[in-house]
């Protein structure tokens, strides 16, 4: 468990996790805290077992492969994992960087979908998520990088609030 500088973080540098074995579980509460880069890059590579890479609460972001100025990646080669999220995580991009999940085998649930971050539109029962393959930029600064997720085999589970699955904002 992790807060801000989390499993897989890096902030200006690079930092590389490289997990053999196991059923893990990568959590935290805050931004940029599993596998992000914030003008670096951060990436988690989990060879085995069945994992758990969960950012939530109020306090939540930019988490479990995301970008901004740097990159934030996951490679899981195999295991039934489960990504939860509530907003920007997930394969999520901002300016000049790439947020990616990779992940090889396994049936796996991606959930990014609140409580803690209200609908933009104020639909009930729903809420922001900007999570994904998402990806966002400045306006009239910067655009967009690349958010995605590639999932390769297995009967998986995707479930996500407002701008998500495939959205460039």
């Amino acid at each position: 468990e992790s807060d801000f500088h989390g499993p897989g973080v890096a902030l200006e540098g690079l930092s590389f996790i490289d997990d053999r074995s196991g059923d893990d579980i990568y959590r935290s509460h805050s931004q940029f805290s599993i596998a992000s880069g914030l003008f670096g890059v951060g990436v988690i590579l989990d060879r085995r077992g069945n994992d758990r890479y969960e950012n939530t609460g109020p306090g939540s972001g930019w988490s479990i492969g995301a970008g901004l100025y740097g990159a934030g990646l996951i490679l899981d080669l195999a295991g039934d994992d489960s990504y939860t999220g509530e907003k920007l995580c997930e394969g999520a991009a901002g300016p000049f960087a790439l947020g990616a999940i990779i992940d090889a085998g396994g049936n796996d649930t991606y959930t990014a979908n609140g409580p803690n971050f209200a609908s933009a539109y104020n639909t009930p029962g729903t809420f922001l998520a900007m999570s994904q393959g998402f990806s966002m930029g400045v306006r009239g600064y910067a655009s967009g990088g690349i958010g995605c997720i590639y999932d390769l085999s297995g009967d998986d589970k995707y479930v996500a609030g407002e701008f998500s699955q495939g959205c460039g904002y």
